[in-house]
Formats: structure tokens, C-alpha cells, sequence
């Protein structure tokens, strides 16, 4: 094995929350690998936690009375960029 496959096959092994023994026992004996949602989604949810914070500046923002339409738009078209990415990952 060059440390190259050595590297690969500990990445992937993380990825999936296993130990590299755990990973190789189930790749030899075929059995499916399944990386935790988690994992998998992790850019998206980070995205969506990124603009939760911005929502709630704007709500802190609009409760003391300031004008935020610029800021709503900007959300509006994050949130509907995300939400794209999402439906398009879990077909």
C-alpha cells in the first residue's frame, strides 16, 4: 500500500466516523459505507446557520426601527440559493 492509498483510506475512514480497521473490515466484506448526513451537508448547514445570524440582526436591527430592505433582499437571495443546493444534493 503507498501512503497515498494510506492517506486516502484514513480520510475516507474519518469521514464516516470509523476506525481505519472498521472501515477496511466493512469495504472487504462489501458491506455499505455510509457517511453521517452531517458530514455530507456540512457546507449547507453552515451556510444555513450563516444566514439564521443575519436574520436575526436584521429582526434586532428592524425592532429598533431602522430600515433593512437591502439586507432582506440580500437573505432572500442566499436563502433561495441554499435551499436550491439542498434539493439539488438530496436527489
Amino acid at each position: 500500500m503507498t501512503i497515498a492509498d494510506y492517506d486516502m483510506i484514513t480520510a475516507k475512514a474519518a469521514e464516516a466516523n470509523l476506525s481505519v480497521s472498521e472501515f477496511m473490515r466493512r469495504a472487504a466484506l462489501g458491506h455499505r459505507i455510509v457517511v453521517p448526513v452531517a458530514t455530507v451537508y456540512a457546507p449547507l448547514i453552515r451556510a444555513l446557520i450563516s444566514i439564521g445570524n443575519n436574520i436575526n440582526q436584521i429582526a434586532r436591527s428592524s425592532n429598533r426601527g431602522q430600515e433593512e430592505q437591502a439586507y432582506w433582499r440580500a437573505i432572500g437571495d442566499r436563502v433561495s440559493f441554499v435551499l436550491t443546493e439542498v434539493v439539488k444534493t438530496t436527489k
